[in-house]
């Protein structure tokens, strides 16, 4: 059987790789998952065993988002997409061209 390495317990530059068993048909340990992890599995999602950390399909969060270069958190982005919506509500109706008769 295959050990955890430290790739699958830590995340190097916020990636890490999906820790989850894998087994192949004769029902002996083939490895892990080894997609890309980051973060340890969700507590609530816990009908698949992963030791470390877990990709998404194996209920480990999502990647992370990127705007302008910057790591945005899932609160960051409510805010941006809120901030959004309001400048849309705020902004006056764009006028139609008017088409040539």
């Amino acid at each position: 059987m295959a050990s955890l390495s430290e790739h699958h317990k830590v995340l190097t530059d916020g990636v890490g790789k999906c820790s989850k068993p894998m087994w192949d048909g004769m029902g002996g340990p083939n490895g892990f998952c080894d997609e890309p992890a980051y973060g340890p599995q969700n507590p609530i999602l816990r009908d698949v065993y992963c030791a470390g950390l877990a990709c998404q399909r194996h209920g480990g969060p999502p990647p992370p988002r990127f705007v302008n270069g910057a790591r945005v958190t899932n609160r960051e982005r409510l805010t941006l997409r809120a901030n959004l919506a309001a400048f849309m509500a705020a902004a006056p109706p764009r006028k139609r061209p008017e088409q040539p008769s």
